[in-house]
């Protein structure tokens, strides 16, 4: 397992279900090794641009996932760098 979750139990991680899925079990003690990991999977597929695409089976870098990728992040410390270039990478996006 990559840290992610899928959209469906056994199909392939996508940053829309991780992302939403570390929002909901943040706070949770029970889950804390699964975000962890859930946090660790988003930092290692973040691109040097700070962009996510929407799958881990996409090539393709997404504004809306990276943005959802980002807010994700906001709970969770040590993700300065990755929440701060996601921003930058999704108001590049869609200019001012």
């Amino acid at each position: 397992m990559d840290g992610s979750w899928g959209f469906l139990p056994g199909k392939a991680g996508a940053i829309e279900p991780t992302a939403y899925s570390l929002m909901s079990l943040a706070r949770q003690e029970s889950a804390r090794t699964a975000v962890e990991r859930g946090v660790a999977f988003l930092s290692k597929t973040q691109s040097a641009r700070g962009a996510w695409p929407v799958s881990t089976q996409d090539s393709e870098e997404a504004a809306w996932a990276t943005a959802l990728g980002g807010l994700a992040l906001f709970q969770f410390e040590g993700t300065d760098s990755a929440r701060s270039s996601a921003a930058q990478f999704v108001a590049n996006s869609f200019g001012r």
